[in-house]
């Protein structure tokens, strides 16, 4: 039980970042936005959330879940309180380099 909140934000995390993807390649295909500006965009959103869910991801639902009496073991010397913001800006900074050749991939076809 002690790991589902550092779980649940690396999945908070990857699921704002896909929704992020998604909504700006959907702008970038309508034509609303150019694809060197969307890229651009994109990867400072994208960094910025990162560093959001890092620092309040784990820390919410850790919260929340000693708020309905539910104990979270934070590791030895409180590595669990490192790790997730580590792991979630990885996340971002990957989903960034990513992100920018999703948002304007043009299909073979």
């Amino acid at each position: 039980m002690e790991e589902l909140p550092f779980i649940l934000s690396l999945c908070l995390n990857i699921v704002i970042q896909l929704v992020l993807i998604y909504a700006i390649r959907m702008r970038v295909m309508r034509g609303t936005m150019i694809g060197e500006s969307a890229k651009n965009r994109f990867t400072i959103i994208s960094i910025l959330l990162s560093f959001i869910v890092a620092v309040f991801g784990y820390y919410g639902v850790s919260t929340i879940f000693e708020l309905f009496g539910v104990k979270i073991f934070h590791g030895h010397a409180g590595i669990a309180l490192v790790l997730p913001f580590l792991i979630n800006v990885v996340i971002g900074f990957l989903s960034a380099s990513l992100g920018r050749y999703a948002i304007c991939w043009k299909s073979i076809g």
